[in-house]
């Protein structure tokens, strides 16, 4: 059995972000990766939109999450899978994917990576989220998740203070 790495992938961005860089480094580790691409996401590497696809599904955070949670289910569904050591790493908007899948899923993940997207900079994202709102994902996070939480962020990120992700953390 192998401690994964569950790879969200960004708004601007598909999985090849993740299949170029981010997974065979981890893989050179000894980690088993899996990336994915969210329904509504077109594009090739470094240029997709949040725009409907050719199967008329729109890209939005319901979409993002959904997607998660399904991947999420395969991957513990496979027998080469540590469950005790699950691990969800998101970028940007697979950041906030990342932490509203932790707080539906508590106690699936035992750390969570996100790369520069505190929730705090996506309150505009989680308006298409109606089922959950930001303090709730927060509340939930705070509450029930007892994993480990690595922030990484830029020097020159604007989108969130630091102050935001330690308030969040």
């Amino acid at each position: 059995k192998y401690t994964t790495v569950i790879l969200a992938h960004g708004g601007s961005i598909t999985s090849d972000i993740h299949d170029t860089y981010y997974a065979p480094a981890l893989a050179d580790m000894g980690y088993v990766c899996f990336s994915y691409d969210v329904r509504g996401v077109v594009g090739s590497f470094g240029r997709s939109s949040y725009s409907t696809n050719n199967a008329g599904v729109e890209a939005t955070l319901e979409t993002y999450v959904n997607d998660a949670n399904a991947a999420l289910a395969f991957v513990l569904a496979q027998p080469y899978v540590d469950q005790a050591n699950l691990y969800m790493c998101g970028q940007s908007m697979g950041s906030v994917t990342t932490q509203v899948v932790t707080a539906l899923n508590p106690d699936a993940l035992r750390g969570t990576i996100l790369l520069y997207g505190p929730i705090s900079e996506s309150r505009s994202q989680l308006g298409n989220y109606q089922s959950m709102d930001l303090m709730t994902v927060l509340a939930t996070i705070k509450e029930k998740y007892n994993g480990e939480t690595l922030f990484l962020m830029g020097a020159d990120d604007t989108l969130a203070t630091y102050e935001d992700v330690l308030e969040n953390a």
